[in-house]
């Protein structure tokens, strides 16, 4: 899949990032999103929008690496918050 098409689904760069749940700024790639992107992208889409590359076979198998990738992310967002955390 190409970004373009990726923003032109959701209909705006900025509904694409919250459809991602991404809040960098500038957070758009060149042609192509990254491959674990472009799974997160084709699950939201309920495959309407297809990854370039199918290394895995099933759309459970990308549900569960979008599954792993959010939840990895919530793990490491968690930290952050803790560590600025002042401890009492």
């Amino acid at each position: 899949m190409k970004t373009k098409e990726a923003i032109q689904y959701f209909g705006s760069p900025e509904n694409l990032k919250a459809a991602l749940h991404l809040r960098a700024r500038k957070t758009f790639w060149g042609e192509h999103p990254p491959l674990e992107r472009q799974y997160q992208i084709e699950v939201i889409t309920n495959g309407a929008l297809k990854a370039d590359r199918p290394v895995l076979q099933s759309l459970s198998e990308r549900r569960a690496l979008v599954c792993q990738t959010y939840l990895g992310a919530e793990r490491r967002r968690a930290q952050r918050t803790n560590q600025e955390r002042p401890s009492a």
